[in-house]
């Protein structure tokens, strides 16, 4: 039976796929009355639905913006990015300006699209790293074949189409045969913003996208196919549609022939898998109502008291002895906002007792010596990740990731989270540069090696050695003059500070001088302010205002 006749059978067809000299609009008699900003207009054709329908859905034609390439400006964004792998140099991302450019950029050669936009840089080159993500249209679960069989991508897709009758949220809108794997797209139907890097609706999308995986990852097949973790990003790249696969042949799109085409329901998915969201955060872009739920849910989290949640986690914090007795009393009057301080404070002590258990505090290192550990706040290890892609240059990567594993176990973070932030730095331009040494990129072969290094012995890595391997430096280190830590504070620090205090001389105190006064007398003067007014006129944070406001 061919591959046609059996999935006509389960509902679903092949899409008709562009050639050299054939276009997707061939198979339409009215091509002059069909409205491509439109997607409407293609509803009365789900029959024969062309290739361009599987755009129309993700990006919507209407959308495409004209040539961006040549723009200084970082205010706008790309349009549909092609990311053709086999070009090395700067052309390797192309930005097509109408849709005849968009097919003909998938024909003939290896081409991978985004789901969703990006920024474009004042060099007006393209980068797809996350932090320029402009916005979100769709979510692609890549499955490849389980490498102990050798099923191809059609009897996978045929065992899928079997799974969907049961399971009606996770259907996608199309599935593309990709070799001797599969993707399944969800599409949404429209552009979702993510705002800044550090925004939570990011964060909370790609929680979304990470669980989704696992769903399938834990319901496919045995002995069907393996999920691809590696690909659970919100700004990971999937085989285009008519473009060659590594065997050599096009890109086949299936759709279901008799549903027409519904964006996928994101507030009955995220609850679905247990993925927690905010209303706003299933909206297009913030309007004046959702921002001002957002500043009433602040408002709330600080003058509401701690959940029961936030209280029994406080509660096992201080079993453990993270948390003192005086931290464990106050939590029973905090707002929410402030038991996630204190949580926070009891994470942190909480990795330094984890640290001085392992081992009774020591690391045996070769020839028998016994090495202090020195356990370090979990910030530490996020640093080091957050560099790494930027600053670590392309020629000593690989020790990067050791030095990375190493801090990895010293900051008490579990190994399968180690292994997923490794797999997301090979999407990273570090990662993919090729290396003149081997002439090769960063790969997977060399993360499996780079995490032999998660153990005792990587955790005591001088702090010269691991610059060296990550390639830049912390900075420098703290003056004083040969002491310790903890015999500058006694000896030096603390009698000073002291001093200072016994003789009424506050001005000379280090560290950052109190805002009280100045918040207090900037809220005396504008009585309508609420808080984040407050912070932004004086720029300072929100909890600090809080802070004193609320001992006044």
């Amino acid at each position: 039976m061919s591959l046609c006749r059996r999935f006509t059978s389960n509902g679903w067809f092949m899409l008709p796929l562009p050639t050299e000299d054939m276009s997707v609009f061939e198979i339409i008699d009215d091509l002059d009355s069909l409205d491509l900003g439109d997607p409407t207009k293609f509803d009365a054709i789900s029959f024969s639905r062309p290739l361009s329908k599987f755009y129309l859905d993700l990006y919507g034609l209407a959308d495409l913006p004209s040539d961006l390439l040549t723009t200084k400006d970082s205010r706008y964004r790309s349009g549909v990015i092609l990311n053709h792998p086999a070009v090395t140099n700067k052309a390797r991302y192309e930005i097509p300006r109408n849709y005849e450019e968009l097919r003909s950029g998938t024909l003939g050669e290896e081409t991978f699209l985004y789901c969703g936009t990006f920024w474009l840089p004042k060099n007006g080159y393209v980068s797809t790293e996350s932090r320029f993500q402009a916005s979100l249209c769709a979510f692609a679960v890549d499955i490849d074949r389980d490498p102990d069989f050798h099923f191809m991508g059609d009897s996978l897709a045929v065992a899928l189409t079997e799974i969907f009758p049961a399971n009606p949220l996770l259907k996608p809108q199309y599935i593309t045969l990709t070799g001797t794997g599969v993707q399944l797209w969800y599409m949404f139907g429209r552009n979702i913003e993510l705002y800044g890097k550090k925004n939570p609706r990011r964060l909370r999308y790609s929680k979304l996208v990470q669980a989704l995986y696992g769903w399938w990852s834990d319901n496919l097949p045995s002995n069907q196919g393996k999920v691809d973790m590696r690909c659970a990003s919100i700004n990971h790249a999937f085989r285009a549609p008519a473009s060659p696969t590594k065997q050599g042949y096009q890109t086949m799109v299936l759709t279901d022939r008799a549903k027409p085409f519904e964006p996928l329901d994101l507030p009955a998915l995220a609850d679905l898998l247990g993925v927690e969201f905010n209303e706003w955060d299933f909206h297009s872009t913030l309007t004046e109502e959702d921002i001002s739920a957002i500043r009433g849910l602040r408002e709330r989290r600080e003058e509401a008291a701690a959940t029961e949640r936030q209280l029994e986690y406080i509660k096992t914090l201080h079993e453990r002895g993270a948390l003192d007795d005086a931290a464990f009393a106050k939590a029973e009057t905090a707002s929410i906002a402030e038991a996630d301080t204190i949580i926070k404070d009891g994470e942190s002590a909480l990795t330094h007792i984890r640290n001085y258990r392992k081992d009774h505090g020591v690391v045996r290192i070769h020839g028998g010596a016994e090495v202090p550990k020195k356990p370090r706040s979990r910030k530490l290890y996020e640093y080091v990740l957050r560099r790494i892609p930027d600053d670590t240059p392309v020629g000593t990567r690989y020790f990067a990731l050791c030095a990375l594993a190493g801090y990895a176990y010293n900051c008490d973070v579990p190994r399968p989270e180690l292994e997923r932030d490794m797999m997301a730095l090979l999407d990273t331009r570090m990662a993919r540069g090729k290396s003149a040494r081997d002439n090769r990129p960063l790969e997977l072969k060399d993360v499996k090696a780079a995490l032999k290094a998660y153990k005792p012995l990587g955790a005591v890595t001088h702090r010269e050695t691991a610059e060296e391997w990550l390639g830049w430096s912390f900075g420098a280190p703290a003056k004083r003059n040969g002491r310790s830590q903890k015999q500058h504070l006694e000896y030096i620090a603390r009698p000073m500070i002291d001093a200072y205090r016994r003789m009424g001389e506050k001005e000379h105190l280090p560290g950052r001088r109190s805002k009280e006064a100045e918040i207090k007398t900037f809220a005396k003067e504008h009585p309508e302010a609420n808080h984040s007014e407050i912070a932004r006129a004086l720029g300072v944070s929100r909890p600090t205002v809080i802070k004193w406001l609320k001992s006044s």
